[in-house]
């Protein structure tokens, strides 16, 4: 959840946080000011509670003060802080008017940090109760707050990228109920409107999921492309994977191989080199070109060995090697624990039976019977 990043005069260092009052005088130009000593006295004492923590006695202090000092040239703060506390206690529905306010019509003074914690009042409340439509509205106040020519280049660098944050939290709501198409717009946007966010790669892979179940294949393939091929990239490896997987599911078992080939021809120590291998030795297999599959399949370590060596087995099977695949389910025989341990059993006993051993077949079956 994003926090109040640029919460109540902490606005990219405009102004100095929480600041006390004075009562107006000549000798203090550019300081924040109250109309008198006793509105100055109210302010600051309403915004030590604030500052404290203290937001529901803070919360009727700023309500006293607007009552008494409504027309103080420290009104508009006073509001602001208000809305701040409301949103603290957790009432956006008030928050949320008192900011539209200021966001409308407030002076220029408070008017940027009236947007900022109004669309981050919109995110709240959207993800607390999962509405799409405050989201949506969050994104359309940061990104706006990042579009006035008149704020700062760091202002609105931090609203693009609050954007991007609540552009992936809404496609995660879309992508949870099944709305492929909106959450692929979603997470476009954000490719577009922020593509230095620390997560745009993630948003890309998410993106081609989406594609995926929208049956846009060659979309998707596009986009893990693109990825793969960015540098520098943290997902590279993951995305040529995924390409992958994405082509066999669409039986295009060839251009699945040049993926996986790619990946593992260049990536010798990436943390996926065992899926790529698992994923080659299936390619492989689907092409019919069993010993090479099976081969792949025995390179798998860690995780996914059990699995892959489950398949190599079968393979050697396939062509008449029982040597060789009682060799590679020893391993798994051996290991009790192994959820593939009947499967095991099963093939051990396909191959001591082609090899003739009859015993070892039967005393296989047993234990396979007896577990």
């Amino acid at each position: 959840m994003l926090l109040l990043r640029w919460a109540l005069f902490c606005w990219c260092g405009s102004f100095v946080v929480m600041p006390t009052v004075t009562a107006r005088s000549d000798d203090s130009p550019g300081k924040l000011v109250a109309g008198s000593a006793a509105a100055a006295k109210a302010y600051n004492a309403a915004r030590q509670a604030q500052a404290k923590g203290d937001y529901a006695a803070a919360l009727k202090l700023w309500e006293a003060f607007l009552r008494e000092f409504a027309d103080d040239p420290t009104a508009p703060t006073a509001r602001l802080s208000l809305a701040l506390c409301q949103l603290q206690q957790g009432d956006f529905k008030a928050a949320i008017e008192g900011l539209t306010k200021l966001h409308l019509d407030g002076p220029a003074v408070v008017r940027d940090a009236a947007t900022w914690n109004l669309a981050v009042a919109h995110q709240r409340r959207g993800e607390a109760k999962a509405l799409p439509d405050d989201l949506q509205r969050a994104v359309d106040l940061f990104l706006a707050l990042a579009e006035r020519s008149e704020s700062e280049v760091k202002r609105r660098t931090a609203a693009r990228l609050a954007a991007g944050d609540v552009l992936l939290r809404l496609g995660e709501l879309q992508e949870a109920a099944k709305q492929w198409t909106a959450a692929a717009a979603t997470y476009r946007r954000l490719l577009d409107r922020a593509p230095d966010h620390p997560r745009s790669d993630a948003a890309a892979l998410a993106l081609a999921d989406c594609l995926v179940h929208s049956q846009q294949t060659d979309a998707a393939l596009k986009v893990l492309d693109q990825l793969a091929r960015r540098q520098p990239s943290a997902h590279r490896d993951f995305a040529l994977l995924r390409a992958a997987e994405v082509l066999a599911a669409a039986g295009r078992h060839h251009e699945a191989l040049q993926r996986v080939d790619e990946l593992l021809r260049a990536h010798q120590k990436s943390a996926y080199v065992d899926a790529a291998r698992y994923a080659q030795g299936q390619a492989l297999a689907a092409l019919k070109r069993p010993s090479e599959a099976a081969a792949a399949f025995a390179q798998v370590r860690g995780g996914r060995r059990p699995d892959a060596l489950l398949e190599a087995a079968q393979l050697h099977l396939r062509l008449s090697e029982p040597h060789t695949a009682r060799k590679l389910l020893a391993e798994l025989v051996d290991t009790p624990s192994l959820p593939q341990r009947p499967a095991a059993l099963y093939l051990s006993a396909q191959a001591a039976w082609s090899l003739k051993q009859t015993d070892e077949a039967v005393a296989c079956y047993r234990k396979l019977i007896a577990e």
